[in-house]
């Protein structure tokens, strides 16, 4: 993990301090952060971490940008579907669609942080701390995506569906 992504999480500890020659330091070891995956020290703060949320909201990606990549992530999920089950024994082809619907998403979005489509429109997934999703995050965000009616759930105004709220994370532009 690099310096950069130890910072992104590091401001949202309450433990973190300020040198003026090393910049933020964890407060208890009064050194750099050197975790690899996660801080066993770490200790939310939750002002800091809801003025966080406050300014992602403003950068979180636009309905338009959500449908676009619905829909392109949706036909190419299918077309994978489609083409594994031409190559599959029949018996097989009733219990693969969803599956490979379900690794398509999960796949893409745990390794790349975001779906083919959400490359093409520049966008990316950010869980509550505006850090990549953990696997958990994801498992619960993909699953959901098979509720039924869960596409319909974008129409109200905060332009977030099931599969966002319910593992607490969004979708926000990817500068």
């Amino acid at each position: 993990m690099k310096r950069e992504e130890r910072l992104k999480f590091c401001e949202t500890c309450s433990n973190k301090k300020f040198d003026l020659n090393q910049g933020t330091i964890c407060g208890l070891t009064m050194k750099i952060a050197d975790f690899e995956n996660q801080c066993d020290d770490y200790n939310e703060n939750m002002l800091y971490t809801k003025k966080i949320l406050e300014r992602k909201s403003n950068i979180g990606a636009s309905k338009t940008k959500r449908v676009i990549n619905y829909f392109i992530d949706i036909n190419l999920s299918c077309i994978l579907a489609l083409l594994i089950i031409a190559i599959s024994p029949n018996e097989f082809e009733n219990f693969i669609f969803f599956p490979i619907i379900f690794l398509y998403y999960f796949l893409t979005e745990y390794f790349f942080n975001k779906s083919i489509a959400k490359f093409l429109t520049r966008t990316k997934i950010v869980n509550k701390k505006g850090i990549q999703p953990t696997v958990k995050e994801l498992l619960i965000r993909n699953l959901c995506r098979f509720i039924p009616f869960e596409q319909f759930s974008f129409l109200g105004s905060n332009s977030k569906g099931w599969h966002d709220s319910f593992s607490n994370t969004t979708v926000i532009d990817d500068k």
